[in-house]
């Protein structure tokens, strides 16, 4: 997207799509902000244990996800 100089707002909870999609991110909990920055920052250094919930979910679901498909 910044070769074409656009931007794209992608909302979601699940962080393992948000990391195909995009490189930055804002973290909002409650409407407050609680991390913006990197995204893989965030993923591995998480701040908050909102931002650990939310990895940890991810990571939940990709594993259930393989073994869906047998990977």
């Amino acid at each position: 997207m910044e070769k074409l100089g656009i931007s794209l707002i992608f909302i979601s909870h699940d962080l393992a799509v948000v990391n195909k999609m995009c490189s930055k991110a804002i973290l909002l909990k409650d409407g407050i902000t609680e991390y913006s920055g990197a995204l893989n920052d965030l993923i591995q250094r998480p701040t908050s244990e909102y931002s650990k919930k939310l990895i940890e979910s991810a990571n939940f679901l990709d594993t259930q996800l393989k073994a869906l498909i047998g990977e």
